[in-house]
């Protein structure tokens, strides 16, 4: 005789796979979308009928002396018990492992042509526990009590191969690794189950699918799960680093990739970054399984938090001579302490901020293939073009401005400015107006060489000359 608790303590220990909470994905061009939290569920209330309450009968057959006309009738009945239960199953092997004493429905315990296997009792409608999922909870109860009675649990030496069971979801995920590992690791939802599949010398993958079903609906590879703040238990760091890296093979970068983290997601691809074992790493994105463009550390800072598995130090020495460099190939003088990308402008040149220790208002440059296609202009100038600085901040171009008026004997402490328009005169420059501190204004030129103001005029004059100030 069964005790009572064989199928009731099988489903209650499902619920001990549970997931301890994940922190949020770190920001990247948009959030990750991490792994939701695996919500302990009863597999014996997935199709609303509890069994294994009151006592099971067994048949009365040793296992191994059943009649091959009896072996017939389990396999038929089992069969058509997993059809109605809408199990993916072929039923290709089946044993009987007694009655339930309240509804006298037959237990089976099913062996599948591909996929895991089941106990299934033929109550109405017929509920299954999938053969992965017992073994799984019950070791993790018996870890914690290693006298526990865990309940019916799958015994046929198919059923307990884990890997083979899980190999339909990896071939529906397009998972193209050898799997040396795997396992169920619990129920995002009260209809799904999620798998964990180790892949040899590369990253893994975690796959969730509804219970009938091998169509996952989330497939997340493990350099995913890490970014997330979860843990592969079949990956390593080595691993990870392993798979990033032979993405990044396709981008041309000449790397040995050390380290690798994945960066987050938006529209238009996905995001990673790579640490290098000599120099400083590189974010990259991945889009249609192919690597569309690549950024060095330097010009990443808003890709995903910015680099993070390469020293800052590092990142500044190589963008100091990589941008030093390419300043001196297209003809721009600055002596270079930072940059920051902008993006390209309608002729397809680069627009860079630089901040240079030979140029007190900073640079915007517009970088072509040569000399003659490039320009740069300081922070003054840019607001022509609606171009403004940040690492050359307002208020270090306003203290120009105040000392090229007192230069001229003109006494005001610029606090606003605005670039009206070019200068008229040959001295080349901007028009701009001036508030000062005590709250007069000022229209003026600011010639190109920025030593001291050309024309100025009073607000009040100006309009006498038909012109007037807005700050």
């Amino acid at each position: 005789m069964f005790r009572n608790k064989l199928l009731a303590n099988a489903a209650v220990s499902l619920a001990v796979m549970a997931f301890f909470p994940m922190p949020a994905a770190a920001a990247a061009p948009a959030a990750v979308n991490a792994p939701t939290e695996a919500t302990p569920q009863s597999q014996d209330s997935t199709r609303g009928v509890r069994i294994g309450r009151g006592r099971t009968r067994t048949l009365g057959v040793a296992e191994g002396t059943v009649s091959p006309e009896r072996a017939a009738e389990i396999l038929a009945s089992a069969t058509t018990v997993a059809a109605s239960a809408g199990l993916p199953c072929q039923v290709t092997e089946a044993k009987s492992l007694g009655t339930l004493v309240d509804t006298e429905a037959e237990l089976f315990e099913v062996v599948c042509a591909s996929g895991p296997g089941y106990l299934i009792a033929a109550t109405t409608p017929p509920t299954a526990l999938n053969c992965v999922a017992l073994a799984a909870s019950a070791a993790q109860t018996r870890a914690q009590n290693p006298n526990a009675d865990v309940g019916a649990e799958c015994s046929t030496p198919r059923n307990l191969d884990v890997i083979a069971s899980i190999q339909p979801y990896a071939q529906a995920a397009g998972v193209d690794c050898q799997i040396d590992q795997a396992a169920w690791l619990g129920k995002p939802d009260e209809a799904s189950d999620r798998y964990e599949i180790g892949c040899a010398g590369t990253a893994g993958y975690w796959v969730e699918a509804p219970s009938n079903s091998f169509e996952p609906n989330r497939v997340l590879s493990c350099t995913e799960v890490a970014a997330a703040g979860a843990t592969c238990r079949f990956t390593t760091r080595e691993e990870i680093a392993v798979s990033v890296g032979a993405m990044a093979a396709a981008a041309g970068r000449t790397c040995q990739v050390t380290e690798a983290r994945f960066a987050g997601q938006n529209s238009s691809g996905r995001f990673f970054e790579a640490a290098c074992a000599d120099g400083p790493g590189f974010m990259f994105r991945v889009n249609d399984n192919r690597v569309d463009q690549t950024w060095d550390c330097a010009d990443a800072a808003r890709i995903g938090g910015g680099c993070q598995l390469t020293d800052p130090e590092v990142i500044n020495a190589s963008a100091a001579e990589t941008e030093q460099a390419r300043l001196n190939r297209v003809g721009l003088n600055c002596a270079y302490q930072a940059h920051r990308p902008i993006g390209a402008d309608n002729r397809g040149r680069d627009v860079v901020e630089y901040q240079c220790s030979d140029q007190p208002l900073g640079m915007i440059a517009f970088i072509g293939q040569s000399s003659a296609e490039s320009e740069g202009m300081d922070c003054l100038a840019s607001e022509l073009l609606a171009v403004s600085c940040s690492l050359t901040g307002k208020s270090t171009v306003a203290e120009a401005l105040t000392r090229m008026m007192a230069a001229d004997g003109h006494s005001c402490t610029v606090v606003d400015f605005d670039v009206l328009s070019p200068a008229a005169r040959a001295s080349r420059g901007e028009a701009v107006e001036v508030k000062c501190a005590d709250g007069s204004g000022y229209l003026v030129e600011a010639p190109a060489d920025r030593q001291r103001t050309g024309q100025v005029r009073s607000c009040a004059q100006a309009r006498e000359f038909g012109e007037s100030c807005n700050l």
